[in-house]
């Protein structure tokens, strides 16, 4: 990699914080924006699984820790819990509260591959994250072994998400996030501080947005 992955995540970062999670002047985010409801297309997804009998297995990426900062920076970590609980809402709507056939995995947090040191210098190679969202082929191993129950599954990485659990787990990425600011507290605060510029510019320059927010 010519540039170096220290680059690359910082392009990739800028551009989601920019446009990728909302294009919106105000940064709402929301499942419906226009004639385009993402949540009906996973109910309807839902619906012909189970029609079907079809076993599915969903998840929510591993991002980097640099990415969920950045997130949390953009006031944005409370729609992301929000859309964990509406996916698990509708999957119970649909399979009812035992969820038999279908899962939720959430695989992320700030746990040790999240956290992996992002090369300052070109040629050095990164072993689970390509950028700050896409993971490697290792990695994405690792998660099916996981979902599948494979004998070398990691009990520490990922946790199904279930209406009796959910809570739990969102108040313990919360504090795994505050741990983790509190030991790397100057890249917190660079990415913190990048975000609210990008987000300075993007409610001069972003699009007035006239849908309602979910």
């Amino acid at each position: 990699m010519k540039d170096g992955y220290e680059v690359r995540f910082r392009q990739f970062e800028d551009r989601m914080v920019r446009t990728g999670w909302s294009p919106c002047s105000d940064n709402r985010y929301a499942f419906a924006m226009g004639k385009t409801d993402k949540l009906e297309y996973f109910r309807d997804i839902l619906h012909v699984a189970k029609e079907h009998h079809i076993d599915v297995k969903f998840f929510i990426s591993p991002v980097h820790v640099r990415l969920q900062e950045m997130i949390q920076a953009a006031n944005l970590w409370n729609s992301q819990e929000e859309m964990k609980r509406k996916l698990l809402a509708e999957m119970v709507a649909v399979y009812g509260s035992d969820l038999q056939g279908v899962a939720l995995w959430d695989f992320s947090g700030y746990h040790s591959y999240a956290q992996e040191m992002v090369p300052q210098q070109p040629g050095i190679p990164m072993q689970w994250y390509l950028d700050s969202s896409h993971f490697s082929q290792a990695l994405g191993r690792k998660m099916l072994d996981v979902m599948f129950a494979a004998p070398a599954a990691e009990s520490s990485f990922g946790v199904q998400l279930l209406p009796d659990n959910i809570d739990e787990v969102l108040q313990q990425q919360r504090v795994q996030q505050i741990a983790w600011q509190t030991g790397h507290a100057g890249l917190s605060q660079d990415l913190h501080q990048r975000t609210v510029a990008i987000l300075r510019d993007k409610a001069i320059n972003g699009t007035a947005c006239k849908a309602a927010a979910n």
